[in-house]
């Protein structure tokens, strides 16, 4: 995640199923990130760390039963779940898988055409090279 992000002052952001190796701790001090939970619970609120997970990929005040959903711990092998905002400890539930959800839901959201998912990458693309 960049850095650069913490220029935002209030975000919600929904990044769970990524491969995201780490998050700056700049970002998890942002007092009006994920609806303010960042001031209860720190990074986890943004993404779970790496060994542990929940429904959510991250950690919330507001669940549908009223307590707090916070991040569950997998185990002792950190393996299983290697990247922040897992949703589940299940080995077989795999990167690829994720990815390919995510793509066809961008497919979809472009209105089935080619030409708006390349322009919409392309302007991804060279957002994130500027913002380096």
């Amino acid at each position: 995640m960049p850095e650069a992000l913490g220029r935002i002052q209030s975000l919600f952001i929904d990044l769970k199923g990524n491969s995201i190796e780490s998050i700056p701790v700049s970002l998890c001090e942002q007092k009006m990130w994920q609806n303010g939970d960042t001031q209860t619970h720190g990074c986890d609120a943004i993404l779970c760390k790496p060994g542990t997970y929940n429904s959510l990929g991250r950690a919330s005040n507001k669940s549908n039963g009223g307590a707090p959903l916070l991040c569950k711990t997998c185990g002792d092998d950190e393996s299983h779940v290697p990247f922040f905002g897992a949703t589940s400890c299940d080995p077989h539930e795999t990167l690829f898988e994720s990815q390919e959800t995510v793509l066809a839901k961008f497919y979809s959201n472009c209105g089935g055409k080619l030409s708006v998912v390349v322009n919409k990458v392309f302007r991804i693309f060279i957002f994130s090279i500027l913002n380096r």
